[in-house]
């Protein structure tokens, strides 16, 4: 348990540094939500208990970079783990490429979703704008970044024999 909560927290970590890699180097334009795609793959590989865990780990490392309210992070990641597993159990086929990309996708797309429910209550963000320069970034990207990802995670779960 203890070896896995490690694994859980390093790959949370390496994602998370490579998220502000990734933005310090390409900017806003190209940043996949690698932690969104490590709680999914930790969930579909996993379940969602070291998938809860992936979530408030990711959060409370988001959130301790973000100028938002502190704990937006955390409880988005927490309902993206809960989503992942209600999908999982609804629309997840075992097995195929596409299905793990549109399960990521659609926990992208909540994710974002809960942040602008909770960002809207204190500042006024216009819906288009929130549209063409958040979500349909992000939501691009992942898309190209979550097959590779994928790949790579389970190669490294099969190594380590999680």
């Amino acid at each position: 348990m203890i070896r896995q909560a490690l694994i859980i927290f390093a790959l949370v970590f390496a994602s998370f540094a490579a998220e502000l890699i990734l933005f310090n180097v390409f900017g806003r334009w190209f940043m996949p939500n690698l932690l969104v795609i490590v709680i999914v793959f930790i969930n579909l590989y996993s379940g969602v208990r070291h998938a809860l865990f992936a979530a408030v780990i990711a959060g409370i490392l988001k959130d301790s970079y973000s100028a938002h309210i502190f704990g937006l992070n955390i409880l988005s990641f927490i309902i993206c783990a809960y989503m992942t597993t209600i999908i999982r159990r609804y629309y997840y086929e075992v097995g195929s490429e596409n299905s793990r990309i549109r399960t990521v996708l659609l926990v992208v797309l909540i994710n974002v979703c809960v942040q602008y429910v909770f960002i809207i209550r204190f500042n006024y963000i216009d819906l288009d704008q929130f549209f063409i320069y958040v979500l349909l970034p992000q939501f691009i990207v992942t898309s190209f970044v979550a097959s590779l990802v994928f790949t790579k995670l389970k190669e490294l779960a099969v190594k380590l024999s999680l």
